[in-house]
This record gives structure tokens, C-alpha cells and sequence, in this order.
């Protein structure tokens, strides 16, 4: 499904070379803005790191708003689809048990997840909670504009308080320099809508002094992003939080009360533990030792209201989302929705699997045209993709096994756009590309759907050069930005 051309675009961007003066002028003030309400990662992962601002596009993005609106549309459909599938254990195991002989992380989880189902423990989930991010590139298809879907995130979406700021700041900038600025921003309202949706969570647990636990990585740069929902949750709702790793998780858990309640011991005083909402626990560096996967075990076994369980972490493997892709397996989810799921699948990007049996045909497709395509390992994070001569390279070296741990996908090719993209203090102006990611927040407690929350929250739009092919902003290879809707 194409959206409205974007071609007005070319001209509200065009215009955007500053002379030396005035681009050190709005460069200090954004800065400075960002600064002041908090748009700031660490620096490094180190603990002494310091304080920087977080990077950012200077102008807003064009963004056509057909698209725009039709990712909005999407939200919904994808937390439902994303709910069904991670209440169907079955289908999660028969695509996934597969790697657990592939790929060792990946494996983990899945065991992890069927000895979870096996033992039953998955009972005490007394509802799914789900706080996904659908990202987007807007290809364009014979000079048609098309929202075709890069991944599901289901665990740890990010960037959602600091793209709100940059957002913000645009607004600023916009009045400031309306020529360079044309056109309408999208309204952003995700930290609002992000601590609703814990407060809906948190709620329906009704344990008198529970918290919400945000699981974290050690000396995490991007922890300003969590602590703005952390602290909003308490402005506006009363409800505490606590920040804790996977080891220190382990290290608190009081035993006596397990497998039933997650009560952490806190210097003297046991609090018990409402939702565990996840932002770390996705990447293999998560788990160094035994003690994390305790930690991930005594969460997924207790009642605490996890965001996500391990089956919904599970639904956002790139290999779910290639299988989805093939005929008729959307439509397992949405058989009772047949032209919803028709709007669903016309984002999906042309996927292949690379089990053994179909294997050749990827493979061939890749080494024809590397280019065109780019392998994806089951990881979140950023950074984990190859593409070109490295996708070849690898398809060359490795074993017929371990591909099999891999999707490939047809690249997308989204329209470019000229902006100052700025990083430690210093813009650079070139061609960039944008990608459009949707936050949606869904709660459904109960066997029979019993829906108390399913919604898009929020938006964020990330840039990077033209040229760079993996994105993510706390890799280093993306900026934060906004909509500029046309």
C-alpha cells in the first residue's frame, strides 16, 4: 500500500545551508536546550563517564503523513499479533527450538522459555504487557512512497523520553527559523503516554508498596532516557520505581518468598515488585555469568507483571518476523481481521529464510546481488547486521548451521534528505535517511482477552547518514530527530 508522494519534500528541505554564524548560533542554543530538559547520555559506558547531549538531527525530517498515519494505524494490529503469538508456545517453540544448536544466546532463551512452559510457571503471569517499538523505512517504489516494516521490537524499546526532547526542540527551532523548518510536526506526547500505560500495569498488580522495577545494564549510557519515565511516574502518579541490574537482581531476590513474589531486600526494608519493565536482558554482554540467567529465571517465574515475558522478548526475533512474512502465517493471528491483516502484511519487506532445505535459494539471491540485501542475526541493539562484502564474506565462511541462525532480507531504499547532523558539540550537513518507529502499549490479562490497554503511545524518528548502514543511536550510528509531516 503506497503512501501520498512526498516530492514537496525536496523543496522544504532544500533550503537549509546556514552561514558559519547563525549555524554556531542554533547549534549552542539546541544544545543548550537539550541540555536543560535533559536529552544527555553518558558519554561511555565507564562510571566515571561524563555527561554529553544526545545526538541529534538540527532540522526535523520530511516524513509523508499518509505514512506517517498508516504506522499509527499499525500500532494496534501489532500488539494484538504480537499477544497472540506469545500465547501460542507451540508455534514460538516449533520456529525457534531450532536454534537452540546455532546460536548459544538465542538458545539460552529458548530453553529458558520451554522449561518455563514445561514446568508451567508461565501461569503466574497474571497479564501480558507489552511495550513494542515497529520501525519503519519509507521506500520508495517507482516514485511512490511505501511504509515497509525493518523489525518488532519487543523488549527494551528505547528513546522514547529523549526523542520526545528533540521533538520539543524542533518546535523551538521551527519558530526560530521557519523557513528552513516548512510544513507541520507531529504532536509527541510519549513520556505521558509511557508512564499511563505503567500506571495501568502497576494497577492491576494491587500489591499495597509494590514498585516498578526497571531492569538496567551496568553503567548504562542512555540512562537519562529511562530516568525521565522513572521520575514522571512518580510526578504524576505517585508510584516508585526502583533501577536494578540482572546481578543485583540475584543478589536481592528474597528467597523465602520465590517462586510466588518478587520481593527485593533493600538495606531492611522487602519490597515486592508489581512490573519488571525490561531495558536490558536482549543482548548476550546482558548475561556474563550464571547470576543474570538466575536473575532472568526467578523474574519469568514470579507474578510480577513483566514487560515483556519471555514469550513476547521472544515474538521480536528476526526469525518470527521472517516466518510471519510467509503466506499465510500472519493470518493464523488475525483470522478473525482478513482485510486488517492485508494492511499488516503490505509492510512486511521481502524476506527469506535460510533453514537448510530453502537455504540455496538465499543464498543465491545474496551472492547475485549483495547489494541488495542485507543478513540479520537474531540479535536487538544495533550494530549486528552485514551487509555487502561482509554479508559475503560471512555467507562464504560459515558453516550451512550456522546461517541457518540467520534472515535475509531485501534492503529498503528510502528517499534522502539534506540536514545538519550533530554529535559532541559539532553539525555536519549531508544527505541523510530516517527511520520511523511507532511505540504501541497494550495490557490483556486473562486466557480470553480481557483488554485493558491496546494503543499507539508515541513516535521517534532516527537519522543517519546516507552512507552508514547499521542504525541505533547508543551504538553510534544514528540521530535523534522528528517528523516533519508533508
Amino acid at each position: 500500500m503506497s503512501c501520498a508522494g512526498d516530492d514537496d519534500g525536496k523543496n522544504l528541505q532544500s533550503n537549509r545551508r546556514l552561514d558559519n554564524s547563525d549555524l554556531e548560533e542554533l547549534v549552542s542554543t539546541a544544545i543548550s536546550y537539550l541540555a536543560v530538559h535533559g536529552s544527555v547520555m553518558n558519554e561511555t559506558k565507564e562510571a566515571d563517564s561524563k555527561m554529553v547531549h544526545s545526538p541529534f538531527a538540527l532540522f526535523p525530517s520530511v516524513v509523508p503523513k499518509d505514512c506517517f498515519k498508516q504506522a499509527y494505524k499499525l500500532a494496534t494490529l501489532f500488539n494484538l499479533v504480537a499477544f497472540r503469538i506469545s500465547n501460542s508456545p507451540d508455534y514460538l517453540l516449533k520456529h525457534l527450538e531450532p536454534l537452540t544448536g546455532i546460536d548459544d544466546f538465542s538458545g539460552r532463551l529458548v530453553q529458558l522459555y520451554k522449561e518455563t512452559v514445561q514446568k508451567g510457571e508461565g501461569n503466574r503471569q497474571r497479564c501480558q504487557f507489552g511495550i513494542l517499538r515497529s520501525d519503519y523505512f519509507i521506500d520508495v517504489l517507482q516514485g511512490k512512497s511505501v511504509l515497509k516494516q525493518i523489525e518488532l521490537n519487543t523488549i527494551a524499546s528505547s528513546f522514547a523520553a529523549l526523542g520526545q526532547r528533540v521533538a520539543e526542540w524542533h518546535q523551538v527551532s521551527h519558530s526560530m527559523f521557519p523557513q528552513t523548518s516548512a510544513g507541520e510536526l507531529a504532536p509527541i506526547e510519549n513520556i505521558e503516554n509511557f508512564v499511563r500505560a505503567m500506571k495501568e500495569a502497576h494497577q492491576v498488580y494491587n500489591v499495597p508498596e509494590s514498585r516498578i522495577l526497571f531492569v538496567v545494564q551496568p553503567n548504562e549510557r542512555n540512562k537519562y532516557d529511562q530516568e525521565i519515565i522513572r521520575w514522571e511516574l512518580w510526578k504524576q502518579f505517585g508510584i516508585k520505581s526502583l533501577r536494578r541490574t540482572l546481578r543485583q537482581v540475584d543478589e536481592q531476590a528474597d528467597r523465602s518468598s520465590l517462586p510466588g513474589k518478587l520481593v527485593l531486600q533493600c538495606s531492611n526494608e522487602k519490597i515486592p515488585i508489581s512490573v519488571v519493565y525490561f531495558r536490558a536482558g536482549y543482548s548476550p554482554d546482558d548475561y556474563p555469568s550464571e547470576r543474570e540467567w538466575n536473575a532472568r529465571r526467578i523474574i519469568e517465574w514470579s507474578d510480577s507483571i513483566k514487560c515483556p515475558s519471555l514469550g513476547l522478548h521472544l515474538v521480536g526475533m528476526k526469525k518470527i518476523q521472517q516466518v510471519l512474512s510467509e503466506s499465510g502465517q500472519l493470518e493464523q493471528f488475525l483470522q478473525d481481521r482478513p482485510e486488517e491483516a492485508a494492511l499488516v502484511r503490505s509492510c512486511f519487506a521481502e524476506q527469506y529464510s535460510l533453514d537448510l532445505p530453502v537455504q540455496h535459494i538465499a543464498i543465491q539471491l545474496a551472492e547475485s546481488n549483495p547489494t541488495d540485501y542485507v543478513l540479520k542475526p537474531q540479535r536487538e541493539g544495533g550494530g549486528n547486521n552485514l551487509y555487502g562484502n561482509r554479508m559475503l564474506q560471512f555467507i562464504r565462511r560459515a558453516s550451512k548451521e550456522e546461517l541457518s541462525g540467520y534472515v535475509l532480507m531485501k534492503l529498503l531504499r528510502p528517499r534522502e534528505y539534506p540536514n545538519y547532523l550533530v554529535q559532541k558539540g559539532k553539525a555536519f550537513f549531508g544527505n541523510c535517511i530516517s527511520e520511523l518507529g511507532i511505540f504501541g502499549a497494550f495490557l490483556c490479562c486473562g486466557n480470553e482477552e480481557k483488554w485493558i490497554l491496546n494503543e499507539p503511545i508515541g513516535h521517534l524518528l532516527r537519522t543517519k547518514w546516507t552512507q552508514q548502514e547499521d542504525g541505533g543511536v547508543a551504538a553510534g550510528n544514528a540521530f535523534l530527530d522528528s517528523p516533519l509531516l508533508v
